[in-house]
């Protein structure tokens, strides 16, 4: 405890307030090989990324074993930590894990002895930047110098004390310094945070130029390491500056975050699904728990066979970065909230994403297999829709209900491209915000627009239930407006993105699924 408050007194030194707005998800592992050495810092480190996160709002797992290394649990996550670890601690399937982790957009924190970790692995090399060589004896007092001041992964460093000559100078601090195999700095793309004076103190052999904390993208995600971490007489997770120092890395390293501002549906196969009968799917949570619309349900209303509108799992599909989707073959998932979404179509606007891919489309309405929708049972049909033609062209609407019609100026048709058959394509639609005359916006895989259209918002507008695989909750016929396809995720705003959102939006999902930088 008293550690724990010494940690807290620490942080409310460094902030008065909390400096991040988005939350950030963190794995914080630590272990140490058989043989390796045991920083006595570890615990003192753990605890105040603990307190770190809580002041920020980020959600943290510690873990000690290297199980936590799969593909599943590591997409979990923003960044990992690797807390002073040393030695080989991941096995070939776990680092296979952790490369396709960083592959598809995760980011990497290390600390001090992360970098006598996995010599033997090469590519962990190159992510952390530089291995250890060796370290003088003993903790010694030098000066350490600021480089790249302006660079997000410094955001936060304590203001430097004083200038020398050309030089920012954050201060004279203890620590063991580590020398390196090869000096990062000659690494392409890679960013110097920190240096150390080797003039000011004894047995230092790496040169003048002695880098200790770094950044850069690395395969598609980023890493950020600082040698800071050692049992110097007073750990440096003791210093405000570490906090200055860690919160700046780590949002960095987290990269960019998606757009929270106005989501109300998070649909996501990876996880909230409850699942019977060899991976058939009843029940699909919504990730965003504060919304009302929560459960996406199977529906059996209208069917020949009892169960039959429930999709199935599919698991660790390789052309989406081993993450899962879910079959849809005619099939639907519905929220059964009636008025939940009817402000999409008369003001609020809305935007929306899906990764999906289509199969050969069977018989139903001509050219309707849809894989979102909420459009109204009878009336004027009112309600947003997604889904492709026969030929799988994909295309989107949002019928106004103002006046009755399939395809015409209140329910108008935007039309994209055709999708090649079994591959992934990340779509959305877009729709103004206001009470007159707004844009309808296509788009697939960036946040280039491909088509375009104006419609005549409905203020009286009155849509229905939210489908998943289905334009709506068609009792009458299931099935018959559905797409045969997959869908692995969704996410639906009640606004429009403007356009650096949708921008941000397009890289964090491309690289997630995809490993897009």
């Amino acid at each position: 405890m008293k550690i724990l408050l010494s940690i807290m007194a620490i942080y409310s030194l460094s902030f008065n307030v909390v400096i991040a707005n988005e939350k950030i998800n963190i794995l914080l592992f630590s272990k140490v090989a058989e043989g390796g050495f045991v920083h006595q810092s570890i615990p003192k480190g753990i605890d105040l990324i603990k307190t770190i996160s809580e002041f920020q709002g980020w959600d943290i797992d510690v873990a000690y074993d290297s199980d936590a290394f799969t593909t599943s649990n590591l997409q979990k996550y923003d960044v990992v930590i690797f807390m002073n670890t040393a030695g080989d601690i991941l096995d070939q399937n776990q680092q296979s894990a952790f490369k396709g982790y960083i592959n598809s957009g995760g980011g990497f924190v290390g600390t001090h002895a992360a970098s006598t970790t996995e010599y033997n692995w090469p590519w962990y090399g190159q992510l952390v930047g530089a291995y250890f060589d060796r370290h003088p004896p003993g903790v010694n007092m030098a000066k350490v110098t600021i480089e790249n001041y302006n660079h997000p992964a410094n955001k936060y460093i304590l203001e430097p004390g004083m200038m020398d000559g050309d030089e920012y100078v954050l201060g004279t601090i203890p620590e063991e310094w580590y020398e390196f195999q090869t000096n990062p700095r000659d690494v392409e793309g890679m960013t110097i945070l920190l240096n150390v004076d080797e003039r000011t103190y004894e047995g230092a052999q790496m040169g003048p130029d002695h880098p200790i904390a770094w950044a850069h993208e690395f395969d598609g995600g980023r890493a950020f390491y600082t040698t800071l971490g050692h049992d110097a007489p007073d750990s440096h997770f003791d210093h405000p500056f570490m906090v200055s120092h860690l919160v700046s890395g780590i949002e960095w390293a987290a990269g960019d975050r998606m757009v929270e501002n106005g989501l109300i549906v998070d649909l996501d196969a990876d996880k909230g699904l409850t699942l019977e009968d060899n991976g058939r799917a009843t029940k699909w949570k919504n990730q965003i728990s504060d919304f009302i619309a929560q459960d996406f349900i199977s529906r059996d209303e209208g069917r020949d066979e009892a169960g039959s509108g429930r999709p199935t799992l599919k698991e660790n599909v390789g052309a989406i970065n081993g993450h899962n989707s879910l079959v849809f073959e005619k099939q639907e998932l519905v929220n059964m909230e009636e008025d939940a979404f009817d402000h999409l179509t008369t003001g609020s606007g809305y935007t929306w994403f899906a990764l999906i891919t289509a199969y050969t489309q069977s018989d139903g309405l001509k050219d309707v297999n849809m894989f979102i929708g909420n459009l109204r049972n009878g009336g004027m049909y009112d309600g947003i829709w997604g889904g492709v033609e026969d030929n799988n062209r994909f295309w989107l609407g949002t019928r106004t209900g103002a006046t009755f019609g399939r395809f015409n100026g209140n329910n108008p048709k935007v039309d994209g491209p055709v999708l090649k058959e079994g591959q992934y394509y990340i779509v959305a639609g877009r729709m103004g915000a206001g009470t007159d005359k707004v844009n309808i916006d296509l788009f697939v895989g960036d946040e280039t627009i491909i088509r375009s259209t104006e419609v005549a918002v409905n203020i009286h507008g009155n849509a229905s239930r939210m489908a998943i695989g289905q334009e709506r909750d068609a009792i009458e016929h299931p099935g018959a407006e559905s797409i045969d396809g997959e869908i692995a995720r969704v996410l639906i705003y009640d606004r429009p993105l403007t356009e650096t959102e949708m921008k941000i939006m397009f890289k964090l999902l491309n690289a997630k699924y995809f490993g897009f930088k």
